[in-house]
């Protein structure tokens, strides 16, 4: 199935000129774990709270100074909508990241996917074959034959 069809939602995207303070706070107050800077409707960079807790908190960079633009990976990773999910995780594995950017076939940005909704659809796969194996093992195949006496 194509990835396009796991995001399930847009990222928050904030301009290059953007403190870093700021998109932390707007990354806090929406519970999201990234923000993505954006021209023409095509992703151009991503910050991510990882790119924060490392690149500010762990040299000591003034949030309060350090713009978005100037912290933001560039270029973001992306992956197509049309690409399978299995592909999707192994862009995420060999770029050691938890998100990644979806763009429709120009490039434009789709959504975000990030390693929980990747869990999600697999949890919810494994549920589904657990049900069936239960259901078939539960069925009337499924009892004790009887022996004749």
């Amino acid at each position: 199935m194509p990835v396009g069809r796991y995001v399930y939602r847009m990222p928050h995207t904030v301009p290059e000129s953007e403190t870093v303070r700021t998109a932390a706070q707007l990354m806090e107050r929406e519970s999201v774990g990234c923000v993505v800077l954006v021209e023409d409707g095509r992703p151009v960079g991503m910050l991510t709270d990882r790119d924060i807790a490392l690149r500010i908190l762990g040299h000591k960079l003034d949030p309060s100074v350090v713009s978005v633009g100037e912290l933001a990976r560039r270029p973001p990773i992306v992956v197509s909508a049309q690409a399978s999910l299995a592909e999707a995780v192994r862009v995420m594995r060999l770029q050691r990241v938890r998100w990644l950017l979806v763009v429709d076939p120009v490039g434009k940005l789709m959504g975000v996917l990030c390693v929980d909704d990747v869990l999600r659809a697999h949890s919810s796969e494994v549920a589904q074959l657990g049900e069936a194996l239960r259901t078939q093992l539960s069925g009337p195949a499924a009892r004790e034959p009887e022996h004749p006496r």
